[in-house]
């Protein structure tokens, strides 16, 4: 079924489609209430586009437009991940508060932002320049998928922008309430990381940047609230939201060469009601079940394996989401939907296996969320980059790839970036160090 088909189907039965999105919506914010620590806490979000594809999917059963048997399939994924992400208790965040906030890596931090920040505007305009501007693709996966090494420059942004916009938080927490308004290299650096998130054509870097701003209120919430700047953050937060709706009307307009209005009001949906595109299009027809299943193995980890070239690109299957579209509309695009863990799942480990596969899943994103949590300091060198992936773990219900892909370039990026920063660091200590020695022998001087 096409977005155009299923548009129409909402359009003929609206009161239906509405109810049973409010009936989800109120189920989906009941389940999760004990595991949802604010209303930008992005599993909050996973939920409600949970909620959306709950509702595609139990909209097609009432107007027949499914098989049965892929409700079932469907309902018992769905349950199997619920059931694991509510296995795990929630994390009790006074054991991080009673921690306090680590003051010895202040000048590592302090390191990693001016490198970072510097590598990301570096290899940002090296990306422009080699490629253009990305935001006038059709798509961010054909920019970086046309070679010349935009794949690996995709990696080291991606993990630098984030730093960057993580650390600036620190910067902004810990320094400008001692010096006052933002100097011009912290100014210049928020001004690039907007910028970049709207040339990028990406309509989720401000939300990534809410949830940033979420965590970091939550492991350093006793610190900033004895400041008294923790409402700043909360303001900040409220900006992001009306920014990132901005932001993502802006790249959908910039995008759309022709059409007018009823292109835009078009895209707009397609991001709001086909949260659950992946289910409406392998359902009907039984498109799903015409996907060859290809090595589990390779879907889930082939990324990294060939990252490393520990495999051949070759090995891997293609992509579910491309295979979806092709199936629905016949032809290859390189453009698809999300394989959410239940049709992912399905494909690749079959009826019973996608259960199992969804408990896993759940399990592990509620381990990160609710378990590694509570083992982290604030203001230790993990937090970043335990933060970067706390959020990407969410990913893996709508595509477990984003996550591993998210994985690698920790690996690939981080120790370099990470060790860069410790030498910094380490050549600013010797000099401060030799500095206060030479002023000490002045002192013993002038006094003899």
């Amino acid at each position: 079924m096409t977005y155009l088909e299923f548009l129409a189907q909402i359009a003929d039965a609206p009161a239906l489609y509405i109810g049973l999105l409010i009936l989800f919506l109120a189920a989906y914010l009941c389940i999760l209430r004990k595991h949802l620590l604010s209303i930008f806490d992005p599993l909050l979000l996973a939920g409600l586009f949970s909620a959306f594809g709950t509702t595609d999917v139990a909209f097609m059963w009432s107007r027949d437009l499914i098989d049965t048997t892929y409700v079932i399939q469907f309902a018992a994924t769905e349950g199997a991940f619920l059931a694991g992400l509510l296995l795990v208790t929630p994390a009790k965040w006074e054991k991080v508060y009673e921690k306090g906030v680590s003051r010895s890596n202040t000048r590592f931090l302090s390191s990693l932002y001016i490198v970072s920040s510097i590598t990301f505007i570096v290899f940002q305009l090296a990306t422009y320049a080699i490629h253009g501007i990305p935001i006038f693709y059709a798509s961010r996966l054909d920019y970086y998928s046309s070679g010349g090494g935009l794949g690996a420059l995709d990696r080291v942004l991606d993990i630098t922008w984030y730093l960057t916009c993580y650390l600036l938080l620190y910067r902004y927490a810990y320094r400008i309430k001692i010096e006052g308004w933002p100097g011009l290299f912290d100014t210049l650096i928020a001004c690039s990381l907007a910028c970049s998130s709207i040339l990028s054509g990406s309509k989720s870097t401000y939300i990534l940047a809410l949830f940033a701003i979420f965590y970091f209120r939550l492991f350093h919430k006793r610190e900033l609230e004895a400041l008294g700047i923790d409402g700043r953050f909360a303001k900040l937060q409220k900006l992001l939201i009306a920014t990132s709706v901005a932001a993502a009307a802006l790249v959908i307009a910039i995008t759309i060469s022709s059409g007018g209005m009823f292109a835009f009001a078009y895209q707009m949906y397609m991001r709001l009601v086909s949260s659950g595109d992946a289910f409406f299009m392998a359902y009907p027809s039984h498109v799903i079940d015409s996907i060859p299943d290809k090595q589990a193995f390779y879907a889930l980890f082939g990324g990294i394996l060939v990252m490393f070239r520990l495999v051949p690109v070759t090995s891997l299957p293609e992509n579910l989401g491309f295979q979806l579209y092709r199936g629905v509309y016949g032809f290859d695009a390189s453009v698809g939907p999300n394989p959410r863990h239940n049709i992912f799942g399905y494909v690749y480990f079959g009826f019973a296996g996608a259960i199992i596969y969804s408990l896993v899943l759940g399990i592990v994103i509620s381990i990160i969320r609710n378990r590694l949590a509570t083992r982290i300091r604030a203001g230790g060198v993990i937090e970043p980059i335990f933060v970067f992936l706390a959020i990407s773990s969410v990913s893996m219900i709508t595509d477990f790839a984003i996550f591993m892909k998210d994985v690698g370039s920790v690996i690939l990026v981080v120790p370099v970036l990470y060790a860069i920063a410790a030498i910094m660091a380490y050549v600013t200590a010797r000099r401060e160090v030799s500095t206060q020695v030479a002023d000490t022998d002045y002192l013993v001087n002038g006094e003899q």
